[in-house]
């Protein structure tokens, strides 16, 4: 069985011309496609009053093995989603996708930094469908060993720019009374019962 799967997908990033004062346009990755060609460069797809669709490029969507606890959460969720980090650049074009992922743990930890993007887009059917195959094949639940986990990030909807895509929710865990076991430790007194003191 193998430990790896992959293929290609095109990512489709979408520039709209923004209301603010400081900014010209907004940036964000929009969807997923199977089946991408490699493409040097952005390739415009669609466009409208405001805004411009672009293959901005083609990048391996990898599954691994040990993130199958991951997968399977991901998919438990309402919306599947995969996600996508792009970092600054100063090409032509101001960002540039770095990778894909359908694991919400690996997408949750580029959040430590504040120069790069990471935006959830919709899964396509055909891909959850692989990426179920994948986890159902390769998941261990160990149920014989008990294993501290932390809780599984919650999805959000994304804000551009201002909210994380993941928040996690604190647990509130119930109070439990220290009770202690009391084992009888009472001193004894050794009593001489078979002598007399003498005078």
């Amino acid at each position: 069985m193998e430990k790896t799967a992959t293929i290609q997908v095109g990512i489709v990033v979408e520039r709209r011309e923004s209301d603010s004062r400081w900014i010209d346009a907004a940036w964000k990755p929009v969807s997923i496609f199977v089946g991408a060609s490699p493409v040097k460069g952005w390739r415009e797809l669609a466009s409208g009053e405001r805004w411009r669709r672009y293959h901005a490029a083609t990048v391996p969507l990898e599954l691994h093995r040990t993130d199958a606890e991951s997968y399977k959460y991901n998919l438990s969720t309402r919306s599947p989603s995969v996600f996508v980090v792009m970092t600054p650049d100063d090409g032509e074009m101001p960002w540039r996708v770095l990778l894909a992922t359908a694991s919400a743990y690996e997408g949750e930890s580029y959040l430590t930094s504040d120069e790069v993007m990471v935006e959830a887009v919709p899964m396509p059917p055909e891909v959850a469908a692989w990426v179920r195959d994948f986890a159902e094949a390769h998941f261990d639940p160990e149920p014989f060993r008990k294993r501290k986990r932390d809780r599984p990030p919650a999805l959000e909807e994304a804000k551009f720019g201002k909210e994380p895509i993941f928040a996690r929710q604190s647990v509130a865990t119930p109070s439990r009374s220290n009770t202690e076991s009391r084992s009888g430790t009472g001193t004894d007194k050794d009593t001489d019962t078979g002598k007399e003191a003498d005078g």
